[in-house]
């Protein structure tokens, strides 16, 4: 169903094309916005970036939308009625009418009562669908369609985003791919020496923003080190180690020159990782962080997990060359992953006085005399 004179096999073709483009190219998603007008009677047509409890909720591109509406579209509905959040609870790839998500009685109040939009048959309906959301920001592709024209386009609009919806799930796709990919290269660049290992970009609020296709799979292993939290946060399974991606988030001294020094990581049955938080800089967080639509949300933290040589191997060494017992390796293992003796105590649920004489007995094995030397010798030992 189309307007009279638009062949919609030529449309629809025309549209996908454009689509695959902007899966290698994002300024193209500009390029689809007029067809897709055009197909619903000239009606508006937008991208929206919905954050709930942001001030705004932008218009990141449009098609016929008045600049004064566009430019105050996140401004009304976030202070007046918070429509904004009703959008991102969409379920990702759901197409729904405008009906669904907000009540006719709850656009009059927003738009026409507080002399946003008049006279109120401008008032907007339409359909849209969430295309991703990230747990802090949902992108929307909507149509906005005037109450006096509402039941003639309405469904016009819902059966063309339904059509395109394959086409651009499967461009978002092509798109993480990419970006891991570029991911991975700019780790080879930079010399993090990440060479097989999980890349995620992790944003302030400890949200994912991107990965690479190791990082993918960790989070498929159930009993991986890494998993995803309600609202697509970034947890650990150790929670005493979590302190070492919050300090990353927090510090002011940002860079890649600021190399963090390795903490392990547990994954089920035994399994031994480790990791490191990189705090970014303005530069290379505009770099690392994704390209949604054109728009790039902020990327504060680069965490790198890969395997590391089982603590069994480990334990087995420095007991046989320097007698240490089973908890003082652990306890060795951790100091030399840059964990405090407070986060020790608390994952070994011991009291700091424990090991404190535990960490003194294994310096006095080992000949060493701080921290630092330990860390050093124990990966040596790693490496042999």
């Amino acid at each position: 169903m189309s307007r009279p004179g638009i062949d919609s096999s030529a449309a629809l073709a025309e549209m996908s094309m454009t689509i695959f483009k902007a899966s290698l190219d994002p300024q193209y998603w500009s390029d689809l916005l007029p067809k897709l007008s055009e197909v619903c009677d000239d009606n508006p047509v937008s991208l929206l970036a919905c954050s709930p409890g942001s001030a705004q909720a932008p218009v990141v591109i449009s098609h016929g939308l008045e600049d004064s509406y566009a430019e105050s579209y996140g401004e009304n509905y976030n202070r007046l009625n918070c429509w904004a959040p009703r959008f991102s609870q969409r379920r990702p790839g759901e197409v729904f009418k405008i009906a669904n998500v907000m009540e006719t009685r709850d656009l009059v109040r927003t738009e026409f009562y507080n002399d946003w939009l008049k006279p109120q048959d401008n008032l907007s309906g339409g359909a849209g669908v969430i295309l991703t959301a990230n747990g802090e920001t949902a992108f929307c592709l909507g149509t906005t369609v005037r109450f006096r024209n509402l039941e003639k386009n309405e469904e016009i609009a819902a059966q063309w985003i339904g059509k395109l919806l394959p086409f651009v799930l499967q461009a978002q796709q092509v798109s993480r791919a990419l970006d891991g990919l570029k991911l991975e290269s700019f780790a080879a660049r930079q010399n993090l020496n990440a060479g097989g290992a999980a890349i995620f970009v992790i944003s302030a609020k400890r949200t994912l923003l991107q990965m690479n296709d190791v990082a993918h799979e960790m989070l498929e292993q159930l009993d991986g080190p890494v998993h995803l939290l309600p609202g697509n946060r970034i947890g650990m399974r150790e929670m005493s180690v979590e302190d070492h991606l919050d300090i990353a988030i927090a510090t002011e001294q940002r860079g890649l020159d600021r190399l963090a020094l390795p903490f392990p990581l547990r994954g089920a049955n035994n399994s031994f990782f480790s990791a490191r938080a990189i705090p970014l800089d303005a530069a290379s967080a505009a770099e690392v962080s994704p390209n949604w639509f054109g728009h790039r949300p902020p990327a504060a933290v680069l965490l790198i997990v890969e395997r590391a040589v089982s603590t069994l191997g480990i334990s087995h060494r420095l007991t046989e060359r320097f007698g240490l017992t089973k908890s003082e390796v652990d306890i060795v293992d951790r100091i030399a992953g840059g964990s405090t003796l407070e986060q020790i105590a608390e994952a070994r649920q011991a009291s700091i006085h424990t090991v404190r004489s535990q960490l003194k007995s294994a310096m006095g094995k080992t000949g060493t005399r701080r921290q630092a030397d330990l860390a050093t010798l124990v990966e040596r030992v790693r490496r042999a």
